[in-house]
């Protein structure tokens, strides 16, 4: 492999690197931003359609699978028109008197988050989906007959048995976001130089060794929580919902 070419070197030289470390900061915290995100705003949609009836359920799921068909830059392209300084959010701020003038709302931080939770939002809605819908609603009502508020009745019945599906669907989110590129390099600006990014500006300078150390390192840890989230969740079992 290219990164042990030089034994250790390119490792090293990688950690010595202040540029990494701040790459490698800014990743995880985007990811970090863009899975609870994700999270908020999954959760209460799977909570509310899994009280439905399943062909009600069914018809909320097809229409969160066929934004499967939209494609990633097709998605880029179209926020880059809506948060534009003369895109529809600017343009409704202004004419309602919010601002004075057109919002800079592209390529930062914010707008990377907004694309990336746009695309990464339907695989966490899936996995809560996958854990959830098997969760006996009767529970919930039967601690309400013995005495329990809804909000107490949830958190101390309903919300314990989502944790799995939580932390897997959390845990996959995160790890799709650590490798993002498309959305990073589109829509962030100078500031938010993820790995994946790094890793591309280091190939167009033929920095061969830090380029594929980076992308070997990312591998590694992505594969490590992958494996640890199937030992401790189960994939199997939790996607198994989904499929039937």
């Amino acid at each position: 492999m290219i990164s042990f070419g030089d034994g250790l070197a390119n490792y090293q030289e990688l950690f010595q690197s202040g540029v990494f470390w701040s790459t490698l900061r800014i990743t995880m915290e985007i990811s970090v931003a863009s899975t609870v995100m994700c999270l908020l705003l999954g959760y209460p949609f799977v909570y509310l359609i899994t009280s439905f009836r399943e062909s009600v359920t069914r018809r909320f799921l097809l229409v969160v699978v066929t934004t499967f068909w939209i494609s990633l830059i097709v998605r880029v392209y179209a926020w880059m028109v809506i948060l534009g300084r003369n895109g529809i959010v600017n343009d409704a701020l202004v004419s309602i008197g919010l601002v004075d003038e057109p919002l800079d709302l592209l390529f930062n931080r914010v707008s990377v988050i907004i694309g990336m939770v746009h695309y990464l939002l339907p695989y966490m809605i899936l996995a809560l989906y996958g854990g959830m819908v098997g969760i006996d609603r009767g529970l919930t009502v039967a601690a309400q007959t013995l005495g329990a508020s809804a909000f107490q009745a949830f958190r101390r019945v309903y919300l314990p048995q989502s944790l799995p599906a939580v932390f897997a669907g959390s845990m996959l989110v995160f790890i799709l976001a650590t490798g993002f590129f498309v959305v990073p390099s589109l829509l962030g600006g100078p500031g938010e130089m993820t790995l994946s990014v790094f890793m591309e500006r280091q190939t167009f300078f033929l920095n061969w060794g830090s380029a594929t150390s980076s992308a070997v390192l990312l591998s590694a840890v992505s594969i490590v929580l992958f494996v640890s989230m199937d030992r401790l969740v189960g994939l199997d079992k939790l996607f198994g919902a989904v499929r039937r």
